[in-house]
């Protein structure tokens, strides 16, 4: 496969790899060259590999060797920020949709697909960091979409409809190894397989992404490799 481009704040990424999976934030560890640093911790970054655009957070960055080195973690770095404590009093009930929007207003996230239902009439939202209340709400049934926005409920499904090619596939693990152009098509929830318009001769049948992982070293071929489920 030809080298394709990878670029963080618009500087051509020397490395990238990162994994984006079924439930909860993806992360990404980026390699630049020395172009002086990215923002610092907490500041929002767009990353980008061929047909892939995301929008995190730097983690953590360091200079290193003459390059700078970061993780970037998706959405805005507000989950792991202090919410202050408040109390909702509704004798309607207090609204899932309403606590989680909240939050995410007081440290700077985006949310979308709030859960409906009620947690009662009195809730008593405590000072702690805004994970600890994502936990509370919703459990782990939350996710971090591309483009920086918490995403709640079931992840959609679509079948994967650009060329590309099943390198190797290992059935007793669900994990294969794919040569494309499109990574943007291989997110969690892409469908390939039998019966989908992208199939291999490796592949008996249906199968979804539940997790991918792509990294593309300094030699510039990307290398991408999905864990799968049974469709």
């Amino acid at each position: 496969m030809s080298a394709l481009y990878a670029s963080c704040n618009g500087i051509q990424a020397v490395s990238v790899a990162f994994t984006i999976g079924w439930l909860g934030t993806w992360c990404a560890d980026v390699m630049l060259p020395a172009a002086g640093p990215l923002p610092t911790a907490g500041g929002a970054v767009a990353l980008s590999v061929a047909t892939l655009a995301m929008v995190g957070t730097v983690f953590r960055q360091d200079a290193f060797a003459g390059q700078q080195r970061a993780r970037i973690v998706g959405g805005f770095g507000g989950w792991q920020k202090l919410l202050t404590a408040r109390c909702y009093d509704m004798p309607g009930g207090v609204s899932l949709a309403m606590l989680l929007n909240d939050a995410a207003l007081e440290v700077g996230e985006q949310v979308s697909g709030a859960p409906s239902g009620t947690v009662g009439v009195r809730f008593e939202r405590q000072g702690a960091p805004a994970t600890r209340l994502l936990r509370q709400l919703v459990g782990r049934q939350w996710w971090m979409s591309s483009a920086g926005v918490t995403q709640f409920g079931a992840r959609p499904t679509s079948p994967v409809k650009t060329p590309g090619l099943v390198e190797d596939y290992d059935g007793g693990l669900g994990k294969a190894i794919i040569s494309t152009e499109d990574p943007a098509s291989w997110l969690p929830g892409a469908m390939f397989g039998t019966g989908t318009p992208f199939q291999s001769d490796l592949i008996d049948q249906a199968l979804t992404v539940s997790s991918m992982s792509l990294a593309m070293p300094a030699d510039g071929r990307m290398r991408l490799t999905v864990l799968t489920r049974a469709a």
